[in-house]
């Protein structure tokens, strides 16, 4: 039996998702099963996702289930003190500290995953079968619908631009990545690449984006997306990965558009850097352009 924990924001339950259809490629008769418990009392974000957004019936872990590989505590906060008091379990696989792949994760025997699991190595021989577990559900508003039309146009060189800032003003892991600097140079690139682009915006901060990528994008048409708030923000993920091609931030949700898009010849633009913190493994795809 092997339990994949779901904790976090839509792109990262999106990484242990994609780990949870990895395992059950590699290990077909083995039971594979997810952990939601946190979620109780984990209040960042807009809660689990994955069966609103995609449709998907997740196959929850017992009490029981859960007492063979993990310490079930419930609470969010309390299980962080218990991790850096106890060692973990020998059937607990942790994800490495610097995202590096981590060999351990594909062994035979009982395992409880804890991570996010951001890097692209531990499902990239499954992705057709994440590109269909990953087909949003989730009602489009009116909004969404005509920009959804407009992206249908096959002659239509659209180009997403996602610009997050918000919380990522006051993280230390994230924040300062993706300035002025490495829009430009996003910009200059797809527009010597492309005979004439068309922009979409995408922004938690629409003020900021109008008053600094604005300038950038002029002589081109630009369509600013800013209403898909709250539980509608999936729709996002899905205009953008609906774009022929994808200028993204250092960003999972933004990630994740990109990696859903199937536009043959898609251009994808990616910050070279991807957090403050030391790594030793690139998150961004072979093929994606880095600056």
């Amino acid at each position: 039996m092997k339990i994949v924990k779901i904790l976090g924001g839509l792109g990262n339950q999106m990484f242990q998702y994609a780990l949870y259809l990895a395992l059950k490629n590699k290990f077909p008769n083995e039971k594979i099963l997810v952990d939601c418990t946190y979620f109780k009392t984990y209040h960042l974000h807009t809660g689990l996702e994955l069966h609103r957004v995609f449709g998907l019936k997740l196959p929850y872990a017992n009490y029981f289930d859960l007492m063979k590989v993990s310490r079930p505590v419930f609470s969010f906060k309390l299980s962080r003190v218990i991790r850096k008091i106890l060692p973990p379990r020998k059937t607990e696989c942790l994800e490495a500290v610097d995202y590096t792949f981590n060999q351990h994760v594909f062994e035979d025997g009982d395992k409880y995953y804890d991570g996010y699991w951001q890097n692209y190595k531990y499902f990239e021989n499954c992705k057709e079968v994440i590109i269909e577990a990953f087909s949003f559900k989730i009602p489009l508003n009116h909004n969404s619908s005509m920009i959804l039309s407009s992206l249908s146009n096959s002659e239509q060189e659209s180009v997403s631009i996602h610009v997050r800032r918000g919380d990522y003003l006051k993280s230390k892991n994230y924040a300062g990545l993706c300035g002025v600097d490495y829009y430009k140079r996003a910009i200059q690139y797809i527009n010597s690449q492309l005979n004439n682009p068309v922009y979409f915006l995408f922004s938690d901060d629409m003020a900021w984006s109008k008053e600094y990528i604005t300038p950038m994008l002029n002589g081109y048409k630009v369509y600013y997306v800013d209403w898909n708030k709250n539980e509608n923000a999936p729709l996002d993920m899905l205009l953008m990965s609906k774009c022929k091609h994808n200028i993204i931030a250092n960003s999972s949700f933004s990630w994740w558009a990109a990696y859903l898009n199937q536009n043959s010849g898609a251009i994808i633009c990616a910050p070279r850097k991807w957090t403050n913190t030391k790594v030793n493994c690139q998150f961004q795809l072979p093929e994606w352009i880095l600056f």
